[in-house]
């Protein structure tokens, strides 16, 4: 196993001796950006996850919106409009949110 590492080791070693500055310069830049790559891809690929989670575990309850008859906040409102806004949340009440 020693030898077979030793090897290895040596043919990198020669080849990186032979190798003109300008070869090394771009393998060394071949390498930063692999990284860079590799790094980004390992820390974003599960930040997705975890909002896509928490997003599954939340339960959604609906609320009923309820418009007291007496009391109504606008004044300014012609009556016709307050009564049409009235029905259009009142119906909410109606749906099943099953």
């Amino acid at each position: 196993m020693k030898k077979i590492i030793k090897k290895i080791k040596d043919s990198i070693c020669r080849a990186w001796n032979d190798a003109s500055p300008k070869k090394r310069g771009m393998t060394i830049g071949v390498f930063m950006l692999l990284y860079t790559a590799l790094t980004l891809y390992l820390m974003l690929e599960h930040t997705q996850d975890v909002s896509y989670e928490k997003y599954l575990r939340q339960d959604i309850q609906p609320s009923s919106i309820l418009i007291d008859d007496k009391e109504t906040y606008a004044d300014t409102l012609m009556n016709k409009r307050v009564f049409e806004m009235k029905e259009f949340f009142n119906q909410f009440n109606t749906i099943s949110h099953e």
